[in-house]
């Protein structure tokens, strides 16, 4: 899920800083990619 995230939008998520648990929930997901993407 998180290459297509990434493929998608054209980003690389450093996924380290994310707890191992939350990856697979969409919400805590989704907040990560929302805070640590940069807007253009």
């Amino acid at each position: 899920m998180v290459s297509s995230i990434e493929e998608e939008f054209g980003i690389q998520l450093d996924m380290e800083a994310l707890n191992a648990n939350e990856i697979t929930i969409l919400g805590p997901l989704s907040r990560y990619v929302a805070k640590n993407t940069p807007r253009t």
